[in-house]
């Protein structure tokens, strides 16, 4: 019995380290409306890659989402939200698109 509780909860362990933190989309960013709390924000796209400070009491919190349409093609949706007295005041989304710097050929 003893060995089957310490299996259960070994899987358990396992099944939730394979959980991933939240993390920022196309569509988690199209979901984020202005006036969104923070705090929120944070629960439901997790921890900006970069916090940049504005000035006036605002930040810019800055999400990629790397995207991998083709070995050759190298692609990065980069969202920017401003936050002010703790919400979503403004938000902008930049795409980035470019060959790879190098090529693999066969020899």
């Amino acid at each position: 019995m003893m060995a089957r509780l310490a299996l259960f909860v070994l899987a358990l362990v396992g099944f939730c380290a394979c959980q991933s933190a939240p993390y920022m989309t196309q569509r988690s960013y199209a979901d984020i409306a202005i006036g969104t709390p923070e705090k929120t924000l944070k629960e439901q796209v997790g921890e900006p890659y970069q916090v940049k400070q504005l000035g006036a009491g605002a930040k810019e919190y800055q999400y990629i989402e790397r995207v991998e349409p083709s070995p050759e093609v190298y692609e990065q949706h980069h969202f920017f939200l401003t936050i002010k007295g703790g919400v979503v005041v403004d938000k902008r989304y930049e795409h980035e698109e470019a060959p790879f710097p190098f090529q693999f050929s066969d020899p």
